[in-house]
């Protein structure tokens, strides 16, 4: 039986992919916050670890991703309580287009929601880009679409407005 879900989101600005948004392998992590899929005031914030081992080109590393200003109020009939909002740790388990250089680096992978009892995990792809300044760089990028599970369909491409993405 499918799962009805319903995601909470004024989307007041429409989410642009970017077709020179490269792909590379090689490790790159990063913290910050951009602004919520959902606009206004609100904000997504992050924190990341992502490797690849340039002989192998298998992936590793962690995420973990938060959007105030989207939530999930159902799961198939099961989901009853206050709203969440969308909270997911994420476990990497590949790369999008090893072998391109820096700064540009996408990988994939599967995630548990935050709390886990919101509904079921699935796979999102993470991309990310690093302006090539040290410390806070308002150049640095990114972006991450859930795939399946509770969150699916959700997406969010911006630039940080606040912390850093440093490829390593």
């Amino acid at each position: 039986m499918g799962a009805n879900i319903m995601i909470k989101a004024k989307l007041s600005i429409p989410l642009v992919i970017s077709t020179v948004f490269l792909t590379g392998c090689f490790d790159v992590s990063g913290g910050g916050w951009i602004h919520s899929a959902a606009g206004g005031k609100n904000k997504a914030t992050f924190g990341f670890e992502m490797l690849c081992d340039q002989d192998t080109k298998e992936a590793s590393g962690t995420i973990t991703y938060h959007d105030s200003g989207v939530t999930v109020d159902g799961y198939g009939g099961n989901y009853k309580g206050k709203p969440k909002k969308l909270a997911l740790n994420g476990v990497i388990a590949g790369n999008e287009g090893c072998g391109l250089d820096a700064p540009y680096a996408g990988y994939r992978g599967d995630y548990t929601p935050i709390p886990a009892s919101v509904g079921p995990g699935g796979s999102f792809r993470v991309y990310v880009s690093d302006g090539g300044e040290t410390g806070p760089d308002k150049d640095d990028k990114i972006m991450i679409f859930i795939d399946t599970g509770i969150f699916a369909g959700y997406e969010n491409d911006q630039y940080l407005q606040g912390g850093n993405i440093s490829a390593l």
